[in-house]
């Protein structure tokens, strides 16, 4: 008797959960130095999803309301 089972999504899984723990450890690592550490964050998320390019930012209300991005990782 033979069985067929289709491992690529527990390996997706297996790696999104590694990532993520090594995101929380480079967290407390970089306690701080928060360049650093977006740095690290960003070439992980080019990593996961293989792409070329990516950033990491936040959208903030100045004083006025007037909405603006915050970039904190940026790659070429």
């Amino acid at each position: 008797m033979a069985f067929r089972y289709d491992i690529t999504e527990n390996k997706i899984h297996e790696e999104l959960e590694k990532i993520k723990s090594d995101i929380r450890k480079k967290y407390i690592e970089f306690k701080g130095a928060y360049y650093q550490f977006f740095e690290f964050f960003l070439e992980q998320v080019l990593e996961l999803t293989q792409s070329e390019y990516s950033f990491i930012g936040e959208i903030l209300e100045d004083i006025n309301g007037a909405e603006f991005l915050k970039t904190y990782a940026i790659n070429d």
